[in-house]
């Protein structure tokens, strides 16, 4: 854990992502994709099943949607992105695969190096 000057100099950089002015934006899009959520779960009432697949596609639905990414890629196509009803996108998949491998690299300083220049 950091404290003092490094703490306040990583607050200050951070605070302005999570004022309150910034997060009323998301409340309409966390809203209709938490309806998606829903709607994708109620399938699978009574079932036992891993909340993380499900909760990563919900948050790249949000992320996504409020940097406006999905938006032009629905107009590019003139399709509706829903990234919660296919919970195999290679995408996430990819990601799931490579978080752990980077993170065992933040340890090795000089492995971490190499990466930074890849």
């Amino acid at each position: 854990l950091s404290g003092g000057d490094r703490w306040r100099a990583r607050r200050k950089m951070l605070t302005p992502s999570f004022h309150f002015s910034m997060l009323q934006g998301y409340i309409e899009c966390m809203n209709r994709h938490a309806k998606v959520l829903v709607e994708v779960l109620h399938d699978h009432i009574g079932q036992r099943i891993d909340a993380d697949p499900f909760m990563k596609t919900f948050s790249m639905d949000v992320i996504c949607t409020r940097l406006n990414l999905v938006q032009k890629v629905e107009i590019a196509r003139e399709i509706k992105l829903k990234l919660q009803a296919n919970l195999t996108l290679t995408y996430l998949g990819a990601k799931t695969n490579m978080c752990p491998h980077l993170w065992s690299t933040f340890g090795r300083p000089a492995i971490s190096q190499l990466i930074t220049f890849i």
